[in-house]
């Protein structure tokens, strides 16, 4: 499946690296900018000139640019990439059907064909691009941070080894516990459902009946 996909990307192979370029120096900037900061503080407290200062002001703008210009270029390669291969998608898509024998047109019908030539190939779009945009953006900010937090801070860094697998650990073991704890109200709330339910169809035949006690007092 995941062969017949790549062979739909065909001529929009550029924006898609171009995603990838510009996410992978979106990430470097922006984990780079941290480091400048601290050594601005660090020449203020060691009593620098408003030159040192203000080139220092002036790279951190500089960089702030360089990271938005980035990520606006990468949205914009990325939906090109992820338009152009939902439309290549479509477009096997639909030839595919053409070719279809008796049996499969009996089998699929014309809503189910429509559906997978529209939301299906939607959320193949919106798939694709979440993959060469955040899913590679994700872990080169993990691997860029550690890196200089260990430059920038040596043994304290030691500090994220530890607590990452606390952290998955305590996810993993507190998910379980809210999955069961939902089905546990809903069984002890249909009781009482029920019981409403059969006390409201029980009112219309009082109803009735003290409707009826006049005219058989009257008689």
């Amino acid at each position: 499946m995941l062969k017949r996909l790549s062979k739909c990307v065909r001529e929009f192979k550029t924006p898609t690296i171009l995603t990838l370029v510009f996410i992978i120096g979106e990430a470097i900037i922006e984990t780079f900018i941290p480091f400048i900061t601290a050594d601005l503080v660090n020449r203020i407290k060691s009593g620098a000139d408003t030159k040192e200062i203000l080139s220092s002001g002036l790279l951190l703008i500089v960089l702030a640019v360089a990271s938005l210009t980035c990520g606006g270029v990468a949205g914009f390669t990325c939906s090109r990439a992820s338009a152009g291969f939902a439309k290549n998608v479509r477009h096997d898509l639909f030839r595919s059907i053409q070719f279809f024998s008796f049996q499969n047109i009996d089998k699929f019908s014309s809503s189910s064909l429509v559906t997978r030539l529209t939301t299906d190939v939607t959320n193949v779009q919106m798939a694709y691009m979440m993959i060469i945009r955040i899913a590679i953006r994700a872990p080169l900010m993990l691997i860029f941070s550690a890196v200089m937090a260990f430059v920038m801070g040596g043994t304290l860094a030691m500090a994220f080894v530890i607590v990452f697998p606390i952290l998955e650990n305590t996810t993993a073991s507190t998910n379980p516990s809210r999955k069961t704890s939902v089905p546990c109200a809903r069984s002890r709330a249909l009781p009482a459902r029920n019981t409403k339910r059969k006390s409201l169809t029980r009112q219309p035949k009082t109803s009735a009946r003290i409707s009826r006690m006049p005219s058989a007092s009257w008689r």
